[in-house]
């Protein structure tokens, strides 16, 4: 007889006491998978899931130590708490251990000492996608709730490519997810994704060495917390996403909602968009660190349904990359949408330190900020320094604007000559207030170019070495307030 451990007391199958303790057995049931036998770790943790009764309880596979298989998919379908020990278990299925119930755990013993292995290519670790979930696939999901992934490293296959499925974790279809205190790298793709989901939180786990980072699809309550982004495994010449917003264009999918995004860090991620949102309404990115970034945070509609709308930038640092390896952007905070009815509206970035913007790529349409095709922006009190030829950059469609009390030092001029502090382009047609902004050291301290419909109120600003204060087009702005 196998001993079942429930609560405090010890129930022995067919013993005299089993009337006693059947509904504890039900709720709290604790084996030991080193008690089952089979051909490999994934069969011998198969039969204590299915010793389990129907309401689940824990398989304890910590007992199993050093180098294990699994050759066939491990599939949880009760409500099941795995424990892993110091153990690398190369998983040889797709996914390698397929997520079939609600209220399921999977802990480990840490990174150090628990490593989930990416038996081959082309799939993924974690998921309740048999088969594994693509943008341009139809696999179904067996929709879960109340998961939770902790504690692991998962070992990818490296190569330098993005392909998909190669996620540690990904899940579609989810309610309640909880990813956090993992280590990910060698994937192919991401560390851990989410689509069609709600309340997920991926939080403190790091990264190194993978193809993407960490990405939502369609999330309502999502939060992406204290996790870091290292070193990618791809050519400094892919852009990537590190911590994504993805579009729901052709998904179906809702559009994402009510996120967080906060104190993350990215370092040396010089081909990557360190915080990219194609979709979203009510976000809050706050308090993340990028470093040696290709791009810092960007919001971009790409095609309908997205959304970009009530976002908030605040109290952010990036440093941009010097590397200069044919990336596409290189700006430290880009606010760029398309026209109507794809406009981003009602966005404010404030309090946000940006240093050494468009020092890869020297472009005349990247900055410190950039804003294009938005409504009702408010940038106000972030510092820019060193950034290389403009501080702030208007581009087209720009309406609702208020840009006040920031301080742009420093603004590096490009091969042209340029070197603006605050610019707005040519048939940009910005409307809006433009006051309080402090400009040192620079060719240009403002310059406004748009000759089409003049709608921007200037006010009061100061310059230090700066050869031009302020260029003017004709008609280029409703009004100037020395």
């Amino acid at each position: 007889m196998k001993p079942y451990r429930v609560a405090t007391k010890i129930c022995l199958a067919f013993s005299i006491v089993i009337g006693i303790c059947s509904s504890a057995l039900a709720a709290s049931t604790v084996l030991y998978v080193t008690h089952f036998s089979g051909v490999d770790a994934g069969a011998k943790i198969t039969a204590c899931i299915a010793a389990l009764p129907s309401s689940g309880g824990t398989c304890d596979a910590r007992g199993l130590v050093g180098t294990q298989f699994a050759h066939s998919t491990l599939s949880i379908d009760k409500p099941v708490t795995l424990l892993l020990g110091s153990m690398k278990l190369t998983l040889l299925g797709n996914p390698g251990i397929a997520l079939a119930s609600n209220n399921v755990h999977i802990q480990g013993a840490g990174s150090n000492a628990s490593q989930l292995t990416q038996g081959f290519v082309d799939s993924d670790i974690i998921s309740n996608v048999v088969g594994g979930y693509c943008p341009s696939g139809t696999t179904p999901a067996t929709p879960i709730s109340h998961l939770e992934v902790d504690h692991l490293k998962f070992q990818g296959i490296p190569g330098a490519v993005s392909a998909c499925p190669n996620n540690g974790v990904d899940i579609l279809d989810g309610s309640g997810v909880s990813v956090h205190d993992n280590l990910f790298t060698g994937l192919r793709e991401e560390g851990a994704r989410a689509s069609n989901s709600k309340n997920v939180v991926f939080q403190r786990n790091q990264a190194y060495r993978i193809s993407d980072g960490f990405r939502f699809t369609g999330v309502v309550g999502g939060q992406m917390l204290n996790n870091t982004l290292s070193n990618s495994q791809l050519p400094n010449s892919m852009f990537q996403g590190c911590f994504f917003v993805d579009s729901v264009y052709g998904t179906g999918f809702q559009n994402s909602s009510s996120l967080l995004i906060a104190n993350n860090t990215t370092n040396n991620m010089v081909n990557c968009q360190s915080i990219m949102l194609h979709d979203g309404q009510n976000v809050v990115i706050s308090g993340n660190v990028m470093k040696n970034s290709g791009m810092g945070i960007a919001m971009g509609t790409y095609a309908k349904p997205d959304v970009i709308s009530r976002i908030v930038v605040q109290g952010n640092t990036y440093q941009g990359t010097c590397v200069n390896a044919g990336q596409p952007q290189n700006t430290g905070i880009n606010i760029n949408n398309n026209p109507a009815p794809l406009l981003g509206t009602h966005v404010v970035v404030t309090g946000n330190q940006i240093s050494t913007a468009n020092c890869g790529l020297r472009a005349s349409n990247m900055a410190g900020i950039v804003v294009n095709y938005a409504s009702d922006v408010s940038v106000t009190k972030n510092t820019i320094t060193n950034s290389y030829g403009n501080g702030v950059l208007l581009a087209a469609g720009v309406t609702g604007l208020t840009l006040q009390n920031n301080s742009i030092t420093n603004t590096l001029p490009l091969a042209s000559g340029l070197a603006s502090g605050i610019r707005e382009v040519l048939g940009g047609s910005a409307s809006g207030q433009v006051s309080n902004n402090s400009i040192q050291n620079a060719t240009v301290g403002m310059e406004f170019d748009d000759l089409s419909s003049p709608g921007l109120m200037v006010g009061s600003y100061t310059t230090t070495l700066v050869t031009i204060p302020l260029y003017v087009a004709t008609s280029a702005i409703a009004s100037i307030v020395p």
